[in-house]
């Protein structure tokens, strides 16, 4: 249906996570995503790492993540 977009409450996709390479590309993300006007939380430490979370255009979350060194 054309008409039935995303929905997090519905069984099936939560949200989209990629590791990357460091705290280092978590801050440059974020500097890119406030460039393009993209809303974020800010990179969290998370005790395990830190992770970027936004949302791409049809609203699906997606994170960042860097594991603790």
């Amino acid at each position: 249906m054309a008409e039935d977009g995303f929905d997090e409450n519905r069984v099936g996709l939560d949200h989209l996570a990629f590791e990357v390479e460091g705290r280092a590309v978590l801050d440059d993300a974020a500097t890119m995503l406030e460039s393009m006007v993209i809303g974020h939380a800010g990179v969290k430490d998370i005790g395990v790492g830190h992770i970027l979370e936004f949302r791409d255009p049809d609203g699906i979350a997606l994170e960042l993540f860097t594991p603790a060194a």
